[in-house]
């Protein structure tokens, strides 16, 4: 199945089991109105494209398991971007802060911070867990207009 937006910034191809990409990306999915991360728009779905659009799209589309692309409708990013050990997160903390995505829980003194986007538009997206703060995502600037993987 093929999911692909009209700004033409952002287009996957699930590659696999019939049955997990009809139950996982399919009509009757959570992922029926599935939105594209970059522009917003819904995605068009379709079981092949056209030469003309596979062209057009071929430099941002990515091959994926139906899980995998699961995860990316589900915030979860890229395979590459789920790499979050403690010296890939090291080495992109070791530079300023250029914005933090953050908002007061209503009620009390206490912020919940989202993400953290650093000076070169390196994104780190947080969560909590008895531990502490989780991070489980580290998105790199533009991930959906290039193949390129991290370079972290």
């Amino acid at each position: 199945m093929f999911l692909v937006c009209s700004c033409l910034q952002f287009a996957i191809h699930a590659v696999g089991d019939p049955i997990e990409i009809r139950e996982l990306l399919g009509a009757d999915s959570p992922h029926a109105e599935a939105r594209c991360p970059e522009c917003k728009k819904q995605l068009q779905r379709a079981s092949c494209i056209d030469p003309d659009l596979h062209a057009r799209v071929a430099s941002v589309l990515r091959d994926l398991t139906p899980h995998e692309a699961h995860l990316v409708l589900e915030g979860m990013g890229f395979p590459e971007e789920r790499d979050c050990v403690a010296d890939v997160v090291r080495s992109v903390m070791n530079q300023k802060v250029r914005s933090i995505d953050a908002h007061t829980v209503r009620g009390t003194a206490r912020t919940v911070i989202e993400s953290i986007t650093m000076e070169d538009g390196t994104t780190l997206f947080l969560s909590g867990t008895g531990w502490g703060a989780l991070v489980y995502r580290i998105r790199v600037p533009k991930p959906f207009v290039s193949k390129e993987l991290p370079n972290v």
